[in-house]
């Protein structure tokens, strides 16, 4: 997992972004012999409360 802070060149507000490695979306209902899709290799969350610790930030999004 990764985290950087991020002030837009137009705007004082600072937001975050974190990555997080092998993230996959939680999937409502599992088809049984159905192929399962590969994880993605990363995923970025943006977060516009910058002061969030990144577990709650990917947390909100679950």
């Amino acid at each position: 997992m990764a985290r950087i802070r991020v002030r837009f060149s137009d705007s004082e507000e600072v937001v975050a972004i974190v990555f997080s490695k092998g993230y996959k979306v939680p999937e409502d209902d599992t088809v049984k012999g159905r192929k399962k899709k590969k994880p993605p290799e990363w995923a970025a969350f943006l977060s516009a409360d910058a002061a969030l610790h990144s577990s709650v930030v990917i947390k909100k999004y679950i």
